[in-house]
């Protein structure tokens, strides 16, 4: 196996690890809890198709969650390594050139607003940076 099956697999069982630990709590996203039921009257009608079919439900159900907390985890991370600002200014980017791409002028257009967006965050930033340094600056010559 090479390097990059071995990484695939790793992420596939933390993947499917992480599934199950969400299929143990109680969820009540819409997924699950129709998958329940499913599953519970295909035990009790003896029906062994709705019953893995509720069990597929409960999975995907608990599947989308694990998605969901990661995506929050990368945006937690990358808004702190980067900055807002940053992380909007290449996510516009992105649109942007998706959108001329495949002529979505739509697409397009988020895509510029993202970007001003981000632009407009770093500026604010740099602005905060600025003055808080010239307050550490100030409160360092009075103190001298």
């Amino acid at each position: 196996m090479n390097k990059k099956q071995l990484i695939i697999l790793g992420l596939g069982s933390v993947f499917g690890l992480a599934v199950l630990k969400k299929m143990n709590e109680k969820t009540t996203n819409k997924d699950s809890v129709k998958g329940k039921v499913k599953e519970v009257a295909g035990s009790v009608t003896r029906n062994e198709s709705l019953q893995a079919e509720g069990v597929v439900d409960q999975i995907l159900g608990a599947s989308k969650e694990v998605l969901d907390d990661v995506k929050g985890s990368i945006n937690t991370v990358s808004n702190t390594v980067l900055g807002s600002g940053k992380v909007d200014r290449i996510k516009g980017g992105v649109k942007k050139s998706a959108g001329e791409m495949t002529d979505n002028k739509e697409l397009e257009v988020k895509g510029i607003a993202d970007e001003v967006v981000g632009t407009s965050k770093e500026t604010v930033s740099n602005v905060k940076e600025s003055f808080n340094d010239v307050v550490k600056d100030t409160k360092e010559s009075i103190h001298k």
